[in-house]
């Protein structure tokens, strides 16, 4: 008897756990809930974590942030995420449309902490793509050079283009950026100081990001870390390279 009923117990707890999680708002729900309230910032927060759920992503192969690997090993990532960016199949469901245009909805409303400066996108021949490739995806003192002639030729052909993303000094970017038509997601982590350089088609495109810095306050070193902030870019139509710093406005309330 006694098993029976710790038996029901637990079925009862089950139950309500199922209930409780069912009953839970989505992201997007909250996103919306917080766009009602003139939360803007909240609801651009939520809208973009409910994004990542229903599009495709893959983390960006950064060469000076990546453990110890064999050359092979390495090759294969750089091929995966050139085979991530070229292919235009669509990564999303049916929700995207709707979380999508609710991004843009609030991306404009709310107050812009990072942005962008940088020159015009410059073209690149098939040898200047190669040097710009080698800055981007060889390691320093290992012998890839040659593994990497066929991405570069791949690369040219696809007509993919370079963003270069420099980040600010004393700040951490963490980023996504989404290929509108596709739904797919490149994600990266840019450290102070250091530079990216993301594969792009000639197509629209929407960067994600927020920083975080670290400063002393009295005898503490305390971490502040910025909103969400999107902004909008566009891959060129000739093989090109366009070099972006981001960089972050702090306006600190006393």
């Amino acid at each position: 008897m006694k098993k029976v009923i710790i038996g029901v117990s637990i079925l009862a707890v089950c139950a309500v756990a199922l209930v409780t999680f069912l009953s839970r708002p989505s992201l997007f729900e909250l996103g919306s809930k917080a766009e009602l309230q003139g939360d803007y910032a909240a609801a651009l927060e939520n809208y973009i974590k409910a994004l990542s759920e229903i599009t495709g992503e893959y983390a960006y192969p950064d060469k000076n942030n990546t453990p110890a690997i064999s050359g092979d090993e390495w090759i294969k990532r750089v091929e995966q995420y050139l085979a991530w960016t070229s292919f235009s199949q669509p990564f999303y469901n049916s929700d995207y449309d709707k979380t999508l245009e609710s991004i843009r909805q609030c991306m404009t409303r709310v107050e812009v902490v990072n942005f962008i400066t940088g020159q015009k996108p410059k073209s690149l021949t098939p040898d200047s793509l190669e040097k710009e490739w080698r800055e981007a995806f060889v390691r320093v003192d290992m012998d890839e050079e040659k593994a990497h002639e066929a991405l570069v030729s791949r690369a040219f052909s696809d007509t993919l283009s370079m963003l270069c993303i420099r980040a600010m000094t004393g700040y951490i970017y963490y980023g996504q950026l989404l290929d509108i038509k596709t739904g797919k997601r490149t994600r990266f982590t840019l450290y102070p100081s250091s530079n990216i350089y993301l594969l792009v088609k000639p197509r629209d495109y929407l960067l994600f990001c927020s920083s975080e810095v670290q400063f002393t306050e009295g005898v503490k070193t305390k971490s502040w870390r910025s909103p969400q902030t999107v902004i909008p870019l566009s891959g060129q139509q000739t093989v090109s390279i366009h070099s972006i710093s981001l960089k972050t406005q702090v306006h600190r309330s006393e």
